[in-house]
């Protein structure tokens, strides 16, 4: 959850004599005025009519009946680049058309449909995924590399014209996410 300090400190209760409205209310509204500067700085964006397979950055939600994830809302990319992301988490949720239970920031597709709903596509898990698994060759790829460049090895390559067994293969981009998809399905 993307919730800032400030934030999570109103969902306290506070029980006795000791509390103070005064300055609970003031941090309310420093809270709100953040968000607020944001959404008149976005205004343009949020009243543009949102294009089909475009990208954006925002929030989703799933709507359990009908089995599809919907933009709930989005932010222009200079605005999310000038606040932090607390905030920018903030001001989503808050501004938000359904309310959501984990609120975070993903690069979403849009994809409008039939009914002229907004359904997306999160960006966001695809490119964990790829990142994560180009880690793992990437390693991989500096093992070969270094079993390579042993004297055995290279001695190996002159005679014969090929590395030996297990280093003629160079790990890459090409196919490294089939071992994946093969073990989920």
């Amino acid at each position: 959850m993307c919730m800032s300090q400030r934030e999570q400190r109103q969902h306290v209760i506070i029980t006795g004599d000791e509390y103070d409205t005064s300055e609970n209310d003031s941090i309310d509204s420093m809270v709100n005025d953040d968000y607020e500067d944001i959404f008149d700085e976005d205004q343009d964006h949020l009243d543009i009519d949102k294009a089909d397979g475009n990208y954006y950055i925002g929030m989703q939600a799933y709507v359990p009946y009908r089995h599809i994830m919907l933009i709930t809302n989005s932010i222009s990319a200079p605005t999310f680049f000038k606040y932090s992301g607390n905030r920018i988490c903030g001001y989503l949720y808050r501004y938000s058309v359904i309310r959501v239970s984990n609120p975070s920031i993903d690069i979403i597709k849009l994809s409008i449909l039939p009914d002229d709903s907004y359904s997306v596509i999160t960006k966001t898990h695809w490119l964990r995924l790829v990142q994560r698994t180009w880690k793992r060759v990437y390693q991989e790829r500096q093992k070969v590399l270094i079993n390579r460049a042993k004297i055995s090895s290279q001695r190996h390559f002159e005679l014969h014209g090929q590395y030996p067994y297990g280093l003629n293969y160079m790990p890459s981009l090409r196919g490294m996410l089939c071992p994946s998809f093969i073990e989920t399905h």
